[in-house]
């Protein structure tokens, strides 16, 4: 998994041609999730990352006064993910480290959060990942593909799980949900009508009810 995850890393940054390029489409993507993370914590928080890429998630939560420790167990990453934080002029702290095993100093933080990272595991292994982000910080986010990601990057190994489910491992994880939603519009005729038809209300329900989008983002918070 090593060797793939370092493909699709490096693969992402050259199929948009540039990093800023590649940036500003994950950004772009990402924003229901940024929005939340910025709406509940305020500037200055401590954010924890576990499994970085190529570290532009980190750099933007940086950008915005965010302080930002950024993991991965692949060293090329790590690498990868220092040198964005470079090139973005950002001062993070990337460090080489196994979402399996944390570092027992990394606790006190105000948010842990992976993208894609816990679906690749067995679901007790998964409810275990969670639990571990949950001892390192007071609040946990966890992003996963849900089974329409078979329409555009195809499914490998991944673990596909409905909305209920994830938040269900949550709460096994010790932890109470306080956000659970989807986003990314699934490339169907049916998401292009939703999205154009229904009320803004009425089409995020629809993704939340069905798991009917791309991905699925799920908050936690230490009961």
């Amino acid at each position: 998994m090593t060797e793939r995850w370092h493909e699709y890393v490096e693969g992402a940054l050259a199929g948009a041609g540039d990093p800023l390029a590649a940036a500003y489409e994950d950004w772009r993507y990402m924003t229901p999730v940024f929005d939340r993370i910025r709406h509940r914590l305020p500037p200055g928080s401590r954010v924890l990352e576990i499994g970085c890429g190529a570290g532009l998630h980190a750099v933007l939560l940086s950008s915005w006064g965010y302080r930002v420790t950024a993991l991965d167990n692949e060293p090329r990453i790590v690498e990868r993910a220092r040198e964005t934080a470079a090139a973005f002029g950002q001062e993070i702290d990337v460090r080489e480290a196994d979402a399996l095993a944390l570092p027992e100093e990394l606790v006190g933080f105000d948010l842990a959060f992976s993208l894609g990272l816990v679906e690749h595991f067995e679901r007790t292994v998964t409810v275990d990942l969670l639990r571990a982000q949950a001892h390192a910080a007071r609040n946990v986010m966890v992003v996963i593909p849900t089974k329409h990601t078979a329409r555009a990057d195809g499914i490998t190994d991944e673990r596909i799980y409905r909305l209920e489910e994830l938040q269900e491992m949550i709460r096994e994880a010790g932890m109470r949900v306080t956000d659970a939603f989807g986003f990314g519009d699934v490339p169907t005729r049916t998401s292009y009508w939703m999205r154009r038809l229904l009320p803004p209300d009425a089409y995020s329900l629809i993704q939340r009810r069905f798991s009917y989008a791309m991905n699925l983002c799920a908050f936690g918070r230490n009961a």
